[in-house]
């Protein structure tokens, strides 16, 4: 399997894991309300109705994985009136974001570029990316300063909320809140060293609470009926050097599409749900032998109904190596 295509179908999970595994290295509550004594217990987001999707008009419905890449693959990503506009709105931003690496590569059509459901999955990763990145250019434009300075202060607090903004003509970020902290203790009482060499302790925070639900839609000449998105995630780390590694984070996601291919009539309404946590102690000393044991332990489910809100598909996976197979592939 082409790596590209592997770290697309890998870079979807972040948000629906992508991010995951970032909290690695921060410590934080439960977003998008009170705190938690345990990080990796962040809210569930839950699942989202079938009746709560407007409706496909699918004339006949998904009945497996290979039943939606056949029809995903047909997407054109450039002229679909949803996917165009919400490239269009973080163009500027977040291109290098795009899950196939660059906006070129996840717009194109011909041989060697990313499929049509990774083409997908890129929109909406650029979604979750472009609500982090657009902070940084505009209401908190901050951030960057403080980050930047961080190696000096030690010590970073940040807070991030577009909530109620808008992605382009028909992405509205019901809630996009984040928050970002982190100190670090040096061995010298001086600045961190670019090294690391004279780093003692650290710890931090960081939590994440996103939905993404659809506004002047839906539109003429779209394939996509409706769509929401809901992410919660959190995680705390704690470092002493030497000493050990100290982690705790969870995910939780679900991603709803309503949908039919305009060539064949084929869609239905999809439902994907993730759900990804882990903790643990490494010694430093020992932590370039044990990255495979900050990979989370996952479940991710999709589901495919008719309109009328019959199941005619669903599969489960424990594994990410599973998924990727599953996914793989024209």
């Amino acid at each position: 399997m082409p790596h590209a295509l592997q770290r697309s179908v890998l870079r979807l999970f972040p948000v629906l894991m992508g991010i995951t595994i970032l909290l690695v290295v921060t410590e934080c509550s439960q977003p998008g309300g009170g705190g938690t004594s345990n990080p990796s217990d962040v809210a569930d987001v839950g699942t989202v109705s079938p009746s709560a999707l407007v409706n496909s008009g699918a004339t006949t419905t998904f009945g497996s994985i290979a039943d939606i890449k056949t029809a995903f693959n047909t997407i054109n990503v450039s002229t679909d009136p949803l996917l165009s506009d919400i490239f269009s709105a973080f163009n500027t931003i977040a291109t290098s974001k795009s899950i196939t690496g660059s906006k070129s590569a996840a717009l194109g059509s011909g041989a060697g570029n990313a499929s049509g459901i990774m083409k997908l999955l890129s929109a909406f990763n650029g979604v979750v990316n472009k609500s982090l990145s657009r902070d940084i250019t505009s209401q908190l434009s901050n951030i960057v300063t403080d980050i930047q300075n961080f190696s000096t202060t030690k010590t970073l607090n940040e807070t991030i909320d577009l909530s109620g903004d808008s992605l382009g003509t028909y992405v509205k970020l019901t809630t996009a809140k984040g928050t970002l902290s982190a100190t670090v203790v040096t061995s010298d009482g001086g600045p961190l060293n670019t090294t690391l060499a004279n780093l003692k302790s650290a710890n931090g925070q960081v939590t994440l609470s996103l939905v993404v639900d659809p506004q002047n839609f839906p539109v003429p000449g779209s394939a996509f009926k409706d769509f929401k998105l809901r992410i919660n995630a959190g995680g705390t780390a704690s470092v002493e050097v030497p000493g050990n590694l100290v982690f705790d984070y969870g995910e939780s996601a679900v991603l709803a599409l309503s949908y039919k291919n305009s060539l064949s009539g084929a869609g239905g309404k999809i439902v994907l749900t993730a759900n990804a946590k882990n903790k643990g102690t490494i010694a430093i000393t020992t932590l370039a032998q044990n990255y495979s044991s900050l990979a989370p332990s996952i479940t991710v489910s999709l589901a495919v109904y008719d309109d009328n809100g019959n199941a005619t598909f669903s599969q489960t996976w424990t594994d990410i190596n599973s998924l990727v197979t599953a996914f793989s592939g024209p």
